[in-house]
């Protein structure tokens, strides 16, 4: 997964697993209210399984157009902590933490200026954190959300839309085919029954169970699905007949329950029962996974002591079983290899509550910890080696149950496991921006667990390292020197050229360059020592960095190609990546721009491969200075104003010794650019990370200057686009919202909106960003 979240609407939203039956009408109303100047908060109240995610993503997809900063969707459904709200976020519109302010503060600073829809998806089981979004409100006048809930947030702002079930034809209409046909409830019934037999087809024979069972479901669409899902195996007037019994008996069962749970409970729980015993066995057990897993996993935590001469090839038999119906969604995700599993959350709450009446809840909870702690375990060496990217991605899907295994652990008093799943995982946290969450696992695991291990070692290190990349050396300082000591003692000289480097990175935030070399130094001679490659090749590229500093460009150009070796020979992409971009940074400085585009071409594929924001962001800023050298000061520009607003997203401030070289690039290029500075700053600022990606890319390394710009003649007749187009482009391209430009040119909204997408279509763009940039290129501003 990118860590640069671009600006493409595409990685915005999920893709739906199905089209839209019914609900047209809501989502226009819906559309509607968020369109509405004076409405900033909208939530889609409705029980479990009434189709409000899907409901809000055909809003969001029709809306995409709308917002001048995108729609984005969070997905809730695997965090049950208020505090994770906004980090959740944070992370779905691609903002990174920084040290100094709370998340919470940092996100109504970066969407202050902000036009935006976020969609909060399963907000119920976080609703102690409405306050933090009635206060993101307050201070972002032109953001607006859009809440999924079974519950009301109860805000001053907020404009309920509720759902229940489909529209449902009468009793007496029962027999009107032609009639029901069109009935929203019967559709839904009818297409998905069709997915899972294209012979069936709604007739007089079998349109009054149909009717029936939508009916005994109150149309709810979770409900009707897992019906319609049986129709393979199971005739419509059956089915009505098996969940008519199932609802009198379950109505007695639940009656201390809402009557959203208890109808839904009945939809899953009749389902459940047409189960084999070892199929219904494997399910519950299942519901003890938070987000989606493999089939290893479900064998670790599923598939054992069964009692009834039941195999892993069982289990492999259950998950087809529980997909066919509708209980267990087969997913694929980016990177897979395999396939993975999801359950609906609504199915999962009544699974769990099944399995904690049976008394194996605890039980399949151990096993699924454990089996993330060894997945864990075994991604952690690989995690510098040849094979990280697919350990990364793997982690990466399995956060939501390492995060689970991480609480299970900590409730069970299993301290020293879960001291041994965090400094398993600091490494992931690190590399893809989980920095600020990384060091609370690490914090409250080495408190919880304070005997002096190899273990505690690595978390202390791994802390001190996260520590230093947010800017707080007293902390880090602190975490290595007693790694150092807990390394010593136990004589591990590898852990102690750990901790020693992370003293010179502490010491090298503080400035302190003389003590930085001499941590650095002593570690380098340890790491060699021990014959790790990895560590020598990260030794070097300290000290590299200390002589960039010093401004000792030979030094710094050879330890840097000492450290691209050693990395290489490690089989760390990571670290040739960024031996590659330091030595193309520091060829531009050195007026070497040829050799300084092969360098940053090569790493920013790598760094593209790997998510890597920090890696792209320093790439991003080389090539900007190869553009400015080359007398293309608006490409400099644009590209460099990109480069910082992944450098604020990701926490990573200029470092002191190059704030004097930073500023005067960007007095070089205001100075170069005069007037149209602020414009094209602001052009980049609004650019996608990889529409940035994709201009740098495209240098050439022995280009001129950039050609004539082409003007608004040539690209109308090059495109095809009339006159009232190219004017929407030039506004689009100077930041007006849709709204803003309606006002300008006295023209509807959807007007604006109609020609906002026929621009799009014609230019073969996906977003407002998009145009922004190709209009800066066009010489249209």
């Amino acid at each position: 997964m990118s860590m640069l979240q671009p600006d493409d609407g595409a990685n915005h939203l999920p893709v739906p697993r199905t089209s839209l039956v019914g609900r047209e009408e809501d989502a226009e109303r819906v559309e509607d209210l968020l369109l509405s100047p004076d409405v900033s908060l909208v939530t889609i109240v409705g029980p479990g399984g009434a189709g409000k995610t899907r409901l809000a993503l055909k809003v969001a997809e029709d809306l995409e157009n709308a917002f001048r900063d995108g729609v984005w969707f969070a997905p809730l459904s695997t965090i049950s902590d208020p505090k994770l709200v906004s980090p959740t976020i944070a992370q779905a519109i691609g903002m990174r933490e920084r040290s100094g302010d709370s998340v919470e503060e940092q996100l109504r600073l970066h969407l202050r200026d902000a036009e935006m829809l976020i969609v909060l998806d399963n907000f119920e089981q976080v609703r102690e954190s409405a306050v933090q979004i009635a206060r993101l409100l307050q201070a972002c006048r032109g953001l607006k959300i859009l809440v999924t809930s079974r519950v009301i947030l109860r805000l001053s702002a907020e404009h309920v839309y509720p759902i229940s079930g489909l529209r449902l034809p009468g009793a007496e209409e029962a027999h009107d085919v032609a009639g029901i046909v069109h009935n929203e409830a019967v559709r839904l019934f009818v297409a998905r029954a069709q997915s899972s037999d294209p012979a069936f087809r709604l007739d007089t024979h079998n349109a009054e169970a149909v009717v029936g069972i939508c009916r005994q479901l109150d149309g709810l669409p979770l409900g009707i699905e897992l019906a319609a899902a049986r129709v393979r195996t199971l005739s419509p007037q059956a089915l009505h007949a098996r969940l008519s019994r199932r609802l009198t008996v379950l109505g007695s069962r639940f009656q201390d329950v809402p009557d959203r749970h208890r109808t839904i409970g009945t939809a899953v729980d009749w389902s459940v029962q047409l189960l084999t015993p070892a199929e219904q066995v494997i399910f519950h057990r299942l519901s003890v996974f938070s987000g989606s897993f493999s089939l290893a996993a479900a064998e670790v935590v599923a598939g054992v002591e069964l009692g009834t001469g039941t195999s892993d090839l069982d289990v492999l038999d259950a998950l087809g079983s529980l997909v066919d119906q509708s209980l267990l969604r087969h997913v694929s995700e980016s990177g897979d290899e395999e396939s993975r599993f999801r359950m609906l959350r609504v199915v999962r709450e009544v699974a769990l509550e099944n399995l904690e009446a049976s008394g194996e809840l605890e039980d399949a909870r151990r096993r699924h910890a454990e089996y993330f702690l060894a997945l864990a375990e075994e991604a952690a060496p690989h995690l510098t080696g040849p094979e990280q990217v697919r350990w990364l991605n793997e982690l990466e899907r399995s956060l939501a149950d390492l995060r689970a295994a991480m609480t299970w652990f900590g409730q069970a008093g299993e301290h020293a496991l879960r001291l041994r799943l965090v400094a398993a995982l600091w490494r992931f946290g690190y590399t893809r921006g989980h920095l600020t969450e990384a060091r609370e696992w690490l914090r409250t695991a080495l408190l919880a667990s304070p005997e002096k291990t190899q273990t505690r070692a690595v978390a202390l290190n791994g802390k001190g390292l996260l520590a230093s990349s947010q800017g707080h050396s007293a902390v880090a300082t602190a975490c290595h020197e007693e790694a150092l000591e807990l390394s010593r003692e136990a004589g591990d000289e590898y852990a102690i050229a750990v901790a020693l480097n992370g003293l010179g990175d502490a010491a090298a935030v503080d400035g302190d360059r003389t003590l930085a070399r001499e941590r650095y130094e002593g570690a380098l001679q340890l790491f060699r020592k021990v014959g790790h490659e990895r560590g020598v090749a990260g030794a070097h590229t300290n000290l590299g960095n200390l002589a960039w500093d010093a401004r000792e460009y030979e030094e710094a150009v050879a330890h840097h190609q000492q450290a691209a070796v050693h990395y290489e020979a490690a089989g760390d992409l990571r670290g040739t990546a960024w031996s590659a971009s330091n030595l193309g940074t520091l060829a531009v400085q050195q007026g070497q721009y040829g050799a300084a585009t092969r360098y940053l071409r090569d790493a920013m594929g790598k760094y593209t491969e790997l998510g890597d924001p920090v890696g792209v962001m320093e790439t991003l800023e080389g090539f900007a200075g190869i553009a400015l050298a080359r007398k293309q000061a608006s490409l400099a520009t644009t590209l460099y104003a990109v480069a910082q607003v992944i450098r604020e997203r990701i926490g990573i401030p200029i470092a002191a010794a190059d704030r004097e070289r930073h500023k005067a690039l960007v007095e070089r290029m205001r100075g170069e650019l005069g007037a149209s500075f602020d414009m094209t700053w602001a052009a980049g600022r609004a650019m996608s990370g990889e529409e940035a990606m994709r201009l740098a890319l495209a240098t050439d390394s022995g280009a001129e200057p950039s050609s004539p710009q082409r003007g608004a003649a040539t690209t109308a007749d090059s495109f095809r686009l009339t006159r009232r187009e190219i004017e929407i482009l030039q506004l689009i391209a100077v930041g007006k919202t849709n709204k803003e430009i309606s006002d300008e040119l006295s023209i509807s909204y959807r007007t604006v909106s109609t020609h906002v997408s026929n621009v799009l279509g014609k230019l073969d763009l996906a977003n407002r960003s998009a145009l922004a940039s190709f209009a800066h290129r066009e010489g249209l501003v």
